[in-house]
């Protein structure tokens, strides 16, 4: 690893030195990058946007940033920014459902944090939520919207009828 060191940081260096606006959108480990990105070996200005995912399972991680960069290149993104559309393969701005979703919270300027879109905002949410549990709808309300969380109620039905509104309307028959 470290004899390829100094011809990749060569290489990279030089291609960053023929762009306007360096940036580096970095999916690998970071024990992959570590001596590769050095912000004090590579060129003034340069960018280095990490991107992780927080999955339920490790092992979805790798294959949620093989998407992700299979969907940076079809859209051809060009700037950090549009990077952030990203909701998962096949989940165009027409369609409601996101696999993954931008984690505010955790996002910052030079890391991209994507997190599963499961739950609140997520196209099915409470209704899988509500399946998963096998409990009447009136006590999973209560269950996920009690103490604190009471001000959920009202929002958990209003989900969960515009849920059933749209299963319906795809199943009319004419």
């Amino acid at each position: 690893r470290d004899f390829w060191l100094e011809v990749v940081l060569r290489d990279l260096s030089e291609d960053l030195q023929k762009l306007p606006m360096p940036v580096i959108v970095n999916l690998a480990a970071e024990e992959d990058t570590q001596g590769i990105l050095d912000l004090d070996a590579l060129p003034e200005g340069t960018r280095i946007a990490t991107v992780e995912f927080k999955t339920a399972d490790k092992a979805d991680a790798g294959s949620a940033k093989g998407e992700f960069l299979r969907w940076a290149l079809e859209t051809r993104c060009m700037t950090v920014e549009e990077l952030l559309e990203f909701r998962g393969v096949g989940c165009g701005p027409e369609e409601q459902a996101a696999e993954y979703r931008v984690s505010p919270k955790k996002t910052s300027p030079d890391s991209l944090v994507f997190e599963e879109a499961t739950g609140q905002g997520s196209g099915g949410g409470w209704s899988k939520k509500l399946a998963e549990s096998g409990t009447s709808k009136t006590k999973f309300v209560k269950e996920f919207a009690s103490g604190k969380q009471r001000y959920m109620r009202t929002e958990i039905n209003k989900a969960l009828v515009k849920e059933s509104k749209k299963r319906r309307k795809n199943s009319e028959v004419y």
